[in-house]
Formats: structure tokens, sequence, C-alpha cells
């Protein structure tokens, strides 16, 4: 049998870069150069229908009060305001001098069926 002759070869020609910096390989861990992309849409040119309209949203998102509280943001007119005290002089709790009172007579009263059972 013949000798296989081992093949010679070629050196491949590429261009190793300098070699005063060599390459490292690329880090994509903690602290490496690979930033994450990031989202870039407020820095683009909106058209002006597109501002508007987030503007308005903003603002309405901020005006925003509860009913419970914007009720006094309007005041009634004079005429009105004195209807509706007067109605709700009528509603108002009983003062302390009325409260005696009124227990002293329901008092005076439950005396007197007592005195009538007991005859």
């Amino acid at each position: 049998m013949p000798r296989r002759v081992a093949k010679t070869s070629k050196k491949s020609s590429k261009i190793q870069g300098d070699p005063l910096r060599p390459s490292a390989p690329r880090s994509s861990r903690i602290g490496g150069n690979v930033q994450p992309q990031r989202d870039l849409s407020k820095f683009l040119k909106w058209p002006r229908y597109v501002k508007l309209q987030r503007q308005r949203k903003v603002l309405y998102q901020r005006l925003k009060v509860p009913p419970a509280i914007n009720q006094f943001s309007k005041t009634l007119a004079k005429d009105q305001r004195s209807e509706v005290f007067r109605l709700l002089n009528k509603y108002q709790p009983r003062t302390k001098a009325e409260r005696a009172a009124a227990r002293l007579a329901k008092a005076k009263v439950r005396e007197k069926r007592l005195l009538v059972c007991v005859e």
C-alpha cells in the first residue's frame, strides 16, 4: 500500500486586528456594555392632535374631584339658602334643655300611670 501523504493545510489569511489592543469576547452580563432597548417613543415628534388629546386626558384626570367634595364648590343663592336652612331647622337635634324637659315630662306621665295602677 502506498503511503498517504498528509495534506498541508493552508493558513487562513484572516486579518487579526491590532496586536496592541487584543479583542476580548463581548460580555452581556451585569456591568457589560450591552444596554437594554429603551422606549424612545417620548422623543418622537407626535402629531398635533395626538399631543392635544393626551394633554386633555391628563388635565381631566387632574381636575377630577369626588362628587362628595365637589358639591361644596357651588354655593346657593340667598333665597334658596334661607329656604334650606328653614327646612333643616325642623330636623335639628334637640338641645340639652329640651331633652331634659322631655325626659321630665315622660317621667311625670309614667309616675301618674303607676299611681293609677296602684290605687
